[in-house]
């Protein structure tokens, strides 16, 4: 018998604790969530505790929740290694077809929202197929795209906003829900996630623990949030509505087939091609779901403004993928989160909330928001580069 076989084996040592690693693990996961923070007490002292009082993060959250429902369909289809820039003028379709039902044909509103829901995905599905079975960038097609459905939405309304909205359609962008009505909702949203994370085996013991701060970090939000409903008018609907999308297409985005696939092209397309992935159907499918969010967010804007305006909602592209990109979503395809996405909208919306209640130029407001999207930009490349050199 070999003499250093009968040697005891050293105890394995810990490795040290590793402060600079801990503090970046935090910055990468919630760094948008401390710029929210660090933004919010910086402004509530500079519009004398205005900021964060109860009616105006109800009209922050209202201000943000259009933005963030497409915004949450971009970042997949950013992740999918393409763009979308007709957002703007396909959502202001979607509002000028709901408002022209329901104003002038005097359709009832269900089968209005039906008729415009389809309408959504005849413009997605026409883009997807487009992009993914002809061929053509996705650059181009939507470019397009804005503008022959704007030019459209101008042949309908003849230039003139449609107006004369039933009350239950603008309740739907201006309404708020009460305390029992969110705690209700809110409990809905919370079975759903906790079911499908029990389906997915996460909720043992180890990952718990392992998940434990952002369970914290979550509660704290909710928390939050039912507080400053119960003590401020209430929770406005569109805000649910993109609470509703946020999930729903954050469970597509890590829980199915679907979701990973797009990831998988995103990151390297000619390897998914090998491995069997369908590009063209899953290319085509995004942007069908992003023709039903074109519908949604018709809708909301529509009650919002109690009409549709001609010109549909300009510049929503941009805000919705600038969004996107200040929540983590890199514009090579294959990294972004949904839920990045939507903290992304409800960011650029507090810049320019807080900057409007210090009564600063909108033209300073449009300056503040383009050197925030330039240095997320630089951050996400900085942070390829050096996980490449790493």
């Amino acid at each position: 018998m070999n003499v250093s076989e009968l040697k005891p084996t050293p105890p394995a040592v810990a490795p040290p604790f590793d402060v600079q690693s801990l503090v970046g693990t935090i910055l990468r996961r919630y760094g948008l969530i401390i710029v929210l923070i660090i933004l919010a007490i910086v402004f509530q002292v500079l519009t004398d505790d205005l900021f964060l009082s109860s009616r105006n993060v109800a009209v922050l959250l209202r201000q943000a929740s259009i933005t963030g429902i497409v915004a949450c369909g971009v970042c997949l289809v950013i992740v999918s290694g393409e763009i979308d820039l007709s957002i703007g003028s396909a959502v202001g379709l979607a509002a000028i077809g709901f408002a022209y039902l329901v104003s002038i044909a005097g359709w009832p509103p269900l089968q209005a929202l039906a008729a415009t829901a389809v309408l959504g995905v005849v413009l997605g599905a026409w883009q997807g197929f487009l992009v993914a079975v002809v061929g053509v960038p996705a650059f181009v097609v939507t470019l397009a795209g804005l503008l022959i459905f704007k030019g459209i939405g101008l042949i309908v309304t003849n230039g003139n906003t449609i107006s004369g909205l039933p009350p239950e359609v603008v309740w739907v962008g201006s309404g708020l829900l009460d305390l029992p009505a969110t705690a209700i909702f809110a409990a809905s949203l919370l079975v759903v996630f906790l079911g499908v994370q029990a389906l997915a085996g996460r909720l043992n013991p180890q990952a718990l623990r392992r998940n434990w701060l952002r369970i914290a970090l979550a509660a704290v939000l909710v928390g939050t949030g039912l507080f400053y409903v119960a003590t401020g008018p209430g929770l406005p609907v569109p805000v649910a509505i993109l609470a509703v999308v946020g999930v729903g297409l954050a469970l597509v985005a890590s829980r199915t087939t679907f979701g990973r696939h797009l990831y998988a092209i995103g990151g390297n397309r000619e390897a998914a091609r090998l491995g069997g992935i369908r590009i063209t159907r899953d290319i085509f499918l995004i942007f069908c779901i992003m023709g039903v969010l074109y519908a949604i967010a018709g809708l909301v804007l529509v009650g919002r403004l109690n009409g549709a305006p001609p010109d549909g909602a300009p510049f929503l592209e941009l805000d919705a993928i600038a969004a996107a990109v200040i929540g983590g979503t890199s514009l090579m395809g294959g990294v972004g989160r949904v839920g990045g996405a939507m903290l992304g909208a409800i960011l650029t919306a507090s810049v320019s909330n807080g900057l409007s209640l210090m009564n600063v130029n909108s033209f300073f407001q449009m300056i503040a928001s383009g050197l925030i999207l330039v240095a997320a930009v630089a951050i996400d490349i900085r942070g390829k580069r050096n996980r490449r050199l790493s």
